[in-house]
């Protein structure tokens, strides 16, 4: 029983912390260099970078998952390029394959639920997005939290 709380006492430690904040921050990097690879996906980061399937959806979990951020980060990128191209013929199917998206439903779908108008809307009348990047914040929070949790006074030095 020692044993189990000195593991859960460790896995909050504020170096163990940074560790992992250090592996997201190469995972997203990694994610952003591949996202027109369609093997992009939870079982590649996890081979690449060696982790465990539960150690890389705790990294990932204030976000929903490493598989949400995917999604959204390729579901951005389509909506870029939508308005990059503002006014030309733009092929969805064509958009849907390159962001990972095995059909133009299956992408029009998850754009809708994204952003709240379809890429057609997107490409006609869409502004550009904010670069400000919400994973970055969530899991600051979520550093925050497991700190809080560990009995961590932020304002300790």
């Amino acid at each position: 029983m020692l044993s189990l709380l000195g593991i859960s006492v460790t896995a909050g430690a504020p170096e163990n912390l940074a560790v992992n904040l250090t592996m997201r921050k190469c995972i997203l990097t990694y994610i952003n260099e591949n996202l027109a690879s369609p093997l992009l996906g939870p079982q590649t980061i996890m081979h690449h970078f060696r982790v465990s399937r539960s150690h890389l959806y705790r990294a990932f979990e204030p976000d929903g998952g490493v598989a949400k951020v995917i999604r959204d980060k390729r579901l951005d990128s389509a909506y870029r390029m939508l308005i990059k191209q503002r006014g030309q013929a733009v092929s969805l199917k064509e958009i849907a394959y390159r962001y990972g998206f095995h059909d133009s439903m299956q992408f029009t779908k998850a754009f809708k639920v994204r952003f709240g108008l379809s890429p057609k809307d997107a490409s006609k009348f869409g502004a550009p997005l904010l670069t400000a990047e919400p994973y970055s914040f969530s899991y600051t929070r979520h550093l925050s939290e497991q700190a809080t949790k560990a009995g961590i006074a932020a304002n300790q030095r």
